[in-house]
């Protein structure tokens, strides 16, 4: 397994610094949310750590074999769902079989052959995850990929991805702007604020999985009621 590891990643755009030497580890097989106000750069780190954008100052080390799921489900609307998988798999029937067992593991082996425009919204995210997933990576990196699904939708979704990340044992580092859902699925939370970015605070998570409802609320009071400007960036005690 291999973990993520990063040291005085900067990023600039002309003159507006986004990220300021942040530093971030994350162990193999950790599950990391990353949350923080809209524009802190969440996303920027993304595309740096997936090799996206190699304009930056500092150190990533991310292991070779790498997953990414975008806010959008991305895929190419002449191919059905079973050759959307396929692109990022080796050709011939071992990338076929691939492909279809990620499908089936999300719930959609029996929409192999339905073009995206044949999908709702959650079914073509799932196609998107099993792309993802296909890969086999050791870093799963995701940027909101649940966002304006109806609850229920997302709910699976999630549901599908803490089995996914159970049985491969991947290093998954997930985007976020919903503390809710960081608090149901993350072994710990890294908030970022600041202008440019930078850690403001980490909390560790060690009640199991699943964490129902009136716990994921009581931990995100007990959070705020700490920390009451915490989701706009800033980790100043209240009191």
């Amino acid at each position: 397994m291999t973990g993520l590891r990063l040291q005085g990643v900067c990023k600039r755009y002309g003159s507006t610094p986004v990220l300021g030497g942040l530093d971030l580890s994350l162990a193999p097989g950790e599950l990391v949310c990353l949350v923080g106000p809209s524009g802190c750069g969440k996303s920027t780190l993304l595309r740096l750590i997936a090799g996206l954008d190699r304009d930056y100052s500092g150190h990533i080390e991310a292991g070779t074999r790498l997953g990414m799921v975008f806010q959008a489900p991305r895929l190419m609307p002449w191919l059905n769902a079973l050759d959307n998988v396929r692109l990022v798999l080796p050709a011939g029937e071992e990338g076929r079989r691939r492909a279809r067992t990620a499908l089936e593991s999300v719930g959609l082996g029996e929409q192999l052959a339905a073009y995206p425009g044949q999908l709702s919204g959650g079914q073509q995210r799932r196609v998107a995850l099993a792309r993802a997933y296909a890969v086999e990576p050791q870093l799963l990196l995701l940027d909101e990929p649940f966002v304006s699904l109806d609850a229920p939708s997302a709910q699976r979704l999630r549901e599908l991805l803490l089995l996914w990340w159970r049985a491969s044992r991947a290093t998954v580092l997930f985007v976020t702007h919903d503390l809710d859902e960081a608090l149901g699925l993350a072994d710990r939370i890294v908030f970022l604020g600041g202008r440019p970015a930078r850690t403001v605070l980490e909390l560790s998570l060690t009640a199991p999985r699943p964490r129902p409802p009136e716990l994921r609320a009581q931990l995100q009071r007990d959070l705020l009621a700490r920390h009451p400007h915490l989701l706009s960036g800033q980790a100043n005690s209240g009191g």
